[in-house]
């Protein structure tokens, strides 16, 4: 899947593969529940993140399952992220991401995991507040370049 969707160097979009739960991620080697350890990390993965709020128009997409589910005073991880560099677009799922590797990307985000019913939402932030916020499948309907 990763090898898929390959990162351009330098074009401000940052895309991050993990684990998710309610208000963390997990990178493979430790859980991250804040902004300041998600920087610490990705800097150690991708460089260019130190420099990720001079960038024009930067945007990051996690890839990671509940990464927009927000509960408790700190919110989502996504939303954390995006207080932290209020320039950075963060995407992010309020529900399951759900993989196949028949299809290019995300097949579907579902609201229950394992249950197939695509009703999960991507939620878009900035500046620590939600933009917009779309059920998955009609996402894929108005941005089709998206996957």
């Amino acid at each position: 899947m990763k090898g898929r969707l390959k990162n351009t160097e330098g074009d401000g979009v940052f895309r991050v593969y993990a684990h998710g739960n309610i208000n963390m991620i997990w990178n493979g080697d430790n859980a991250i529940y804040n902004a300041a350890d998600f920087d610490k990390a990705m800097i150690e993965k991708n460089k260019n993140w130190a420099k990720v709020d001079s960038y024009e128009r930067p945007v990051l997409i996690l890839f990671a399952c509940l990464s927009a589910t927000d509960v408790g005073n700190n919110g989502s991880i996504a939303k954390q992220i995006s207080k932290a560099h209020p320039k950075v677009i963060v995407v992010g799922f309020r529900g399951f991401v759900e993989y196949d590797s028949s299809v290019k990307g995300i097949k579907r985000v579902n609201r229950q995991k394992g249950s197939g019913d695509g009703n999960g939402l991507i939620i878009i932030y900035k500046n620590g507040k939600p933009m917009h916020g779309f059920k998955y499948s009609e996402y894929l309907k108005r941005y089709t370049t998206f996957n």
